[in-house]
């Protein structure tokens, strides 16, 4: 048998097969030598084919400690359910066209710090689930993010999606390191929605919704709640805002949070949030009903102020 060739090498040790590989490789050889097992870093941007080799590498290869960036990038006008969920090596996408982000299109994709997709209108539930890395996310255009959208995303500090109406429960759940959301459009807020950032202090909205118990569980710095809607009662109750900056768990004041609200609408927030702190204060405190109606209009009045007085933190 005639000796065998440089290619041939490589491909005997990308069928498992005990060998000694040339040195130094090229290019082309580096991508069969990681799905081969090999330690190497891989150049980047990758080729179509590239990508392929890279796939092999990660999940069929003999599991050879590869490392370099991973840029995902194409002219795709949607992500699939599933589509790179799990891709620990996926650092980046860049996606100028897609409109639509599927279901666990992005989960678990712990090394991903980038993305670019500015056309998107939607986000899948689950779809960018414990992406460790992430630190920021821009989607100017999204209407919807669907729940535990970025549940667990721990580096998570800057989202800017302006256009949103409505969020899926869970959707920022135990994001720790995000500091301050401002959602004008939103009009549909799910339970549990920021549950455990523990580094937020400060949400500001705009549109008129409910705001359900546990929506900021554990979000114990948060300390300033702005509400701009000028017509509608928001359902903040005390419940919403409790185990938080801006009161305890047991439905004490804190002294050092706030919610924000339009002048016009001062008394009526003042009752809102009253009445749900009673049964709280009864349940929690041991109060009467008589005393803890005089402690919730207290309390409600304690907290609550008028955006029109404090131009310096509502703007």
């Amino acid at each position: 048998m005639e000796p065998i060739t440089r290619e041939e090498k490589f491909l005997a040790a990308a069928a498992g097969q005990s060998i000694s590989l040339p040195t130094p490789i090229t290019r082309a050889e580096m991508f069969l030598a990681a799905a081969a097992g090999k330690d190497v870093t891989l150049p980047t941007p990758y080729t179509r084919e590239e990508m392929f080799l890279r796939a092999i590498a990660e999940n069929g290869g003999s599991g050879g400690g590869v490392t370099g960036e991973f840029v995902l990038c194409g002219e795709a006008s949607e992500v699939g359910e599933n589509a790179f969920s799990n891709r620990t090596y996926l650092t980046g996408v860049e996606l100028p066209n897609v409109t639509s982000i599927g279901s666990h299109a992005f989960s678990q994709c712990s090394a991903l710090t980038s993305v670019n997709m500015p056309r998107a209108t939607s986000i899948g539930v689950e779809a960018f689930r414990e992406c460790t890395a992430l630190t920021s996310v821009d989607f100017p255009v999204v209407t919807e993010i669907e729940w535990v959208a970025f549940d667990g995303c721990t580096s998570l500090a800057s989202v800017n999606c302006p256009a949103v109406t409505k969020i899926g429960k869970e959707a920022f759940r135990d994001c720790t390191s995000l500091t301050s959301v401002n959602f004008p459009a939103l009009e549909e807020l799910g339970v549990n929605a920021f549950w455990g950032c523990t580094s937020l202090t400060r949400a500001d909205f705009s549109g008129s919704f409910g705001i359900a118990v546990g929506t900021f569980e554990g979000c114990t710095n948060l300390k300033t709640l702005i509400l701009r809607d000028e017509n509608t009662v928001c359902g903040v109750g005390a419940t919403a805002i409790a185990n938080t900056g801006i009161l305890t768990a047991e439905g004490a004041l804190t002294g050092e949070g706030f919610v924000y609200v339009t002048t016009n609408l001062y008394e009526a927030y003042v009752a809102h949030l009253a009445a749900s702190a009673v049964p709280l204060l009864m349940g929690m405190m041991g109060m009467s009903e008589e005393e803890a109606q005089d402690a919730a209009d207290y309390m409600a009045r304690a907290i609550i102020r008028k955006i029109e007085d404090y131009p310096e933190i509502c703007g």
